[in-house]
């Protein structure tokens, strides 16, 4: 187990299976839509992740995307690293609180997702 902030983590525990349990602590009365867009296991720096993306609707058309990934540290192998990643859109004016009129669509946001992922490189001589 795995002490982050005020938070523990199970590494053998699956990605979307804790962030599941963490929609059971979401207010009943939240106004929201949570649909998963896509969820794989793939290879970022070389290494087996977990990915998850989510996007969340809110009323008056406003949502956010979230995702994340990330390996934990292999049993065994200390000198292979832990990474964790993660985005965040939420494309509103700040100040209105109204979406963005020139908001990227949700496929540019996951095309730029991707592209981050694959883009993950680990530092010459690092592992």
């Amino acid at each position: 187990v795995t002490r982050t902030g005020d938070r523990e983590t199970d590494p053998s525990e699956k990605l979307i299976a804790r962030v599941l349990r963490s929609d059971k602590r979401m207010p009943p009365d939240e106004p929201v839509e949570i649909t998963l867009r896509q969820t794989t296991e793939r290879r970022i720096a070389g290494l087996a992740c977990e990915e998850l993306v989510r996007k969340y609707e809110y009323p008056k058309g406003i949502w956010h995307i979230l995702g994340y990934a990330e390996h934990y540290l292999t049993p065994g192998r200390l000198d292979l690293p832990e990474i964790r990643l993660s985005i965040e859109l939420e494309p509103i004016n700040d100040r209105t609180l109204r979406p963005l009129s020139n908001r990227p669509s949700e496929k540019a946001v996951l095309a730029l997702w991707d592209a981050i992922l694959n883009s993950v490189r680990p530092r010459p001589g690092a592992w």
